[in-house]
């Protein structure tokens, strides 16, 4: 049994599983998804060790006190993953969702400006913050205005709605259909921000569409 490895191994995983606890908490806007794949990537490599660890030079024997701590970390390990799993908290909470519903009838546009791509430059989603009514104007297209060929995404920090890869002169389309604050980023770009605050007001929009029949 190679100690050393064993124990790099196990560090790695607590490590990992505390870093994407910790994205998944909340606690960290600005660096949530650069977070969870560093933590992600943190596990991966100690699940690989622990088992070349526990190999090298033949099977270990189960005795000291060193072999004891580290099973029980392990066992205490599995038993968090367990027990969050089954409560359905930290990175097994279950998300809302939004739900994509028929486009409204008046449509809102963000426009993803030339050299969005740029971390230097302060405007990128344009405008960054909307304030849309459910049912009346709640349907947001996105427009992808580089002049050069790059990508862009529009992903909700909560994971409730993600475009996916979209490039230049290309655009991107979602409908709100509950209330609510959702600040969304580009993966690629994660400078780049944006809030669509969507609010219901049922009174405002019948009146809206009547006045629309009239």
């Amino acid at each position: 049994m190679d100690e050393t490895l064993l124990v790099v191994g196990v560090i790695f995983v607590i490590l990992g599983l505390a870093g994407i606890y910790v994205a998944y908490s909340g606690v960290s806007d600005t660096l949530d998804n650069g977070l969870q794949q560093f933590s992600g990537l943190l596990l991966a490599l100690g699940i690989a060790m622990i088992p070349g660890g526990l190999l090298r030079g033949g099977l270990p024997q189960l005795s000291g006190p060193k072999i004891v701590a580290i099973l029980a970390t392990m066992v205490i390990l599995v038993s968090l993953v367990a027990t969050t799993a089954a409560l359905q908290i930290g990175p097994f909470k279950k998300v809302e969702e939004v739900g994509e519903v028929e486009e409204t009838p008046f449509k809102v546009i963000v426009r993803i400006v030339p050299g969005s791509f740029n971390p230097q430059q302060e405007e990128n989603y344009v405008p960054k913050q909307i304030r849309v009514i459910i049912g009346y104007n709640s349907t947001v297209i996105w427009i992808n205005d580089e002049e050069v060929d790059v990508a862009h995404t529009v992903t909700d920090e909560e994971g409730r709605f993600d475009s996916g890869l979209f490039g230049s002169g290309q655009n991107w389309t979602y409908t709100f259909a509950r209330e609510g604050v959702y600040r969304y980023f580009c993966i690629p770009h994660p400078w780049m921000r944006g809030v669509v605050i969507a609010e219901e007001n049922p009174e405002l929009v019948a009146s809206l569409r009547q006045q629309e029949a009239g």
